[in-house]
C-alpha cells in the first residue's frame, strides 16, 4: 500500500509540473481561433498559437485598418492582411482590454441571423485537453462589420438577457450580461 502511495504522489507531482509549465508558457502564448461561416452555411475553424506582441500587433493594424477606411466602408487598398482573423470580423476576448485568447467569427454575406454556442469552442488547452471554452469567458470585444448580441441564459435570476453591440464597436471591459455569455448572435435582436 505505501508503494501505491509513492507512486500517486510522484504521478500527481507529474502532472501538476507539467499544468504548471503548460501555464507558464501560455503566459507568453495566446491561442487565436478562427471561425468562418461560409455559402453554404458550414463553418470552418483554424486555431493558431501566437505570442502576446504579435497579437497586440494585428490589433493595432485592425485599427490601422478601421481608421483608414472611408466612410462608404470601403477597404484601404494599401493595407495588407496579416491575421488569420479578418479585420472585418468580430473579435472576443478572454482578458479584459482585448488581451489573452482571442476567437472571431466571420461569415458570408446573406447568410441569416446565427447564434454561436460558445461552449462549442476550446478557449485554453493543456497538453491536448480543453480546460476551458468561450462560455462566460468574454471580457473584452471587437464588433465587425455586422450588429449582434450576447446571451446569458444561466445568470442568477434564471431569466435571459440580452446585450447588443453595434457595427465596429470596441469595448475594453463587459458588463454582467457579456461576461455570463453563453451565445453570441451575429445579426439583429430578434425576440
Amino acid at each position: 500500500m505505501p508503494r501505491n502511495l509513492a507512486v500517486l504522489a510522484a504521478g500527481v507531482l507529474a502532472l501538476t509540473g507539467c499544468a504548471l509549465d503548460a501555464t507558464e508558457e501560455q503566459g507568453d502564448y495566446v491561442t487565436e481561433t478562427v471561425v468562418v461561416f461560409g455559402a453554404d452555411g458550414r463553418e470552418t475553424v483554424h486555431i493558431r498559437e501566437m505570442t502576446r506582441d504579435e497579437a497586440a500587433q494585428e490589433f493595432a493594424t485592425r485599427q490601422l485598418y478601421q481608421e483608414s477606411a472611408p466612410a462608404g466602408g470601403e477597404v484601404h487598398a494599401g493595407l495588407a492582411k496579416d491575421s488569420t482573423c479578418a479585420y472585418t470580423s468580430l473579435w472576443l476576448y478572454d482578458e479584459q482590454l482585448h488581451g489573452g485568447n482571442r476567437i472571431c467569427f466571420s461569415g458570408a454575406a446573406g447568410l441569416d441571423v446565427r447564434r454561436v454556442n460558445l461552449s462549442s469552442y476550446c478557449r485554453r488547452k493543456i497538453n491536448t485537453f480543453c480546460v476551458g471554452t468561450w462560455s462566460e469567458a468574454v471580457r473584452s470585444y471587437w464588433g465587425g462589420d455586422f450588429e449582434g448580441y450576447f446571451f446569458a441564459e444561466n445568470l442568477p435570476q434564471g431569466s435571459y438577457r440580452f446585450s447588443s453591440f453595434t457595427p465596429g464597436q470596441l469595448q475594453f471591459t463587459v458588463d454582467y450580461i457579456v461576461e455570463a455569455a453563453t451565445h453570441v448572435n451575429v445579426g439583429p435582436l430578434i425576440e
